[in-house]
């Protein structure tokens, strides 16, 4: 009975113990990979998901920046002469003012299902931040100059006033380009991730034209069609008028006066008797005043 082989029956028993211990084995040796694996497609899921929300966020908030609405809740009266919130003569201020918790209530809208927290300081995890600036001009000049975010220092976008350097926003004008910037601080939630690695800044930013949104400014008026106007004839010109010149006094015409005769002979008044020769002298009264006819005596030319 020694002699005789081992039953059948009893090798494969042997065996199936053999084999179970080296799959449990082999399990123990994969499982670690395995789950590594399915942790970081879970961890690349939701860093796919904060991305496309933050993306989203950031159109949200331009869409609603460019229209130049705000929410009638955050209007607050400023020092101007009137008593009205968003009215009086400092409405353009206070609608201004209002517009920007109205345009990050639109990012927040669409940034949403992403583990967020606006309290927690810049480079933590759950960071969340809404940056509006625009480029607002005056004098010519730009107000405020835009700062890229850094990523890999953990650093958000900020708007800067040029005049003063310090950080401002400002929602711009009609015609202005505006940027919303949405900075995110994503954390991440599997142990052996975030123990190297736990958090990973994204951001998203994007820009648009400020439309006409206030009458006021004539830059927005569409382009007018040119109707044909009258044309207006030439005026006649005056000819210049004869200037009136001194009329010469008339001259006073010579007087006209008989010539004189002295009769020589027959003298004292004698009468002719008989046929004799005579003598007269005749001469011209020409020294006689023109104008009273009056002088005596040739002067001495004659006829």
């Amino acid at each position: 009975m020694d002699g005789m082989p081992a039953s059948p029956r009893l090798f494969r028993r042997g065996n199936r113990r053999r084999f179970r211990g080296q799959t449990v084995v082999e399990f123990a040796l994969v499982l670690p990979v395995m789950l590594m694996v399915l942790f970081v497609i879970i961890e690349l899921a939701r860093l796919l998901h904060a991305w496309l929300a933050v993306e989203n966020g950031a159109r949200f908030g331009v869409r609603y920046a460019v229209t130049g609405e705000y929410d009638p809740a955050y209007c607050v009266d400023g020092p101007d002469a009137g008593t009205e919130a968003c009215g009086g003569p400092g409405q353009r201020d206070e609608e201004d003012a209002a517009r920007l918790p109205s345009i990050k209530d639109a990012a927040r809208a669409g940034a949403v299902a992403i583990l967020r927290n606006e309290t927690v300081p810049e480079g933590l995890p759950a960071h969340f931040k809404i940056t509006i600036c625009s480029s607002r001009t005056g004098s010519g000049s730009l107000l405020y100059n835009y700062h890229d975010a850094i990523p890999g220092n953990h650093l958000d976008a900020w708007c800067e006033e040029i005049v003063t350097g310090n950080p401002i926003e400002d929602a711009g004008g009609p015609g202005d380009r505006v940027s919303v910037t949405v900075d995110f601080e994503h954390p991440l939630i599997v142990p052996i991730l975030s123990t190297y690695l736990p958090n990973v800044h994204l951001t998203a930013r994007r820009e648009g034209i400020v439309e006409q949104f206030r009458v006021a400014r004539v830059v927005g008026l569409p382009a007018t069609i040119s109707v044909p106007t009258f044309t207006p004839t030439n005026t006649a010109t005056n000819t210049p008028t004869a200037t009136i010149t001194n009329t010469p006094p008339p001259t006073p015409t010579e007087c006209r006066v008989p010539p004189i005769v002295q009769i020589i002979a027959p003298v004292n008044g004698a009468s002719y008797v008989d046929r004799v020769p005579a003598q007269a002298i005749a001469y011209d009264p020409d020294n006689v005043d023109p104008v009273n006819c009056t002088g005596v005596g040739p002067d001495g030319t004659g006829i």
